[in-house]
């Protein structure tokens, strides 16, 4: 069936280094009826691997349903990625990344395509906007947007509302 529907997103990121990014992230999805427990929570890394106008990078994200905790479960995902940032001018920046996911036996994995815009409003406020595509399942698509805030350049906190053409979160299963 194709439920579409809505999730709220929020998430910190942290650089210990110029390289470097750590980061965290909750995925609500709405349709769950205050459900604590369709939530999702990542955990990851990025590593710039060139620097300048434009950026290059690999990182990685495991993803674990909240359930998991309370059941006892472990139905975590893990995630390899490489992203491209653009910067076209001081206040435009184009963001794409390509994802692999695999579920932790790494049996089967899901195609992930990422298209964004980061655009500098105020000196520490950037909106964003965000599309990501599952390619090969279900043409499962997200479209979002929201804004990023930096307390200092190396600490930083984003929250987002997306859409989702397919069912009451992310298809991670």
């Amino acid at each position: 069936a194709n439920n579409n529907s809505q999730l709220l997103r929020v998430s910190g990121d942290y650089s210990p280094t110029r390289k470097l990014l750590l980061g965290s992230q909750i995925l609500l999805p709405q349709g769950s009826k205050g459900d604590f427990e369709q939530s999702f929570v990542s955990l990851g890394g990025r590593y710039n691997l060139i620097e300048g106008r434009t950026r290059l990078a690999v990182g990685s994200i495991v993803d674990s349903p909240v359930r998991s905790a309370r059941h006892l479960k472990n139905d975590s995902f893990f995630s390899l990625f490489s992203s491209m940032r653009y910067n076209i001018n001081e206040n435009l920046e184009l963001a794409g990344s390509l994802r692999l996911r695999s579920t932790q036996e790494f049996i089967d994995y899901t195609k992930f395509l990422s298209l964004g815009g980061i655009y500098s409003i105020f000196p520490k406020v950037n909106l964003i906007g965000e599309m990501e595509y599952a390619i090969e399942k279900n043409n499962q698509l997200l479209l979002g947007g929201g804004l990023e805030y930096y307390f200092v350049k190396s600490l930083n906190v984003r929250g987002a509302a997306f859409y989702n053409n397919s069912d009451s979160g992310p298809d991670y299963t």
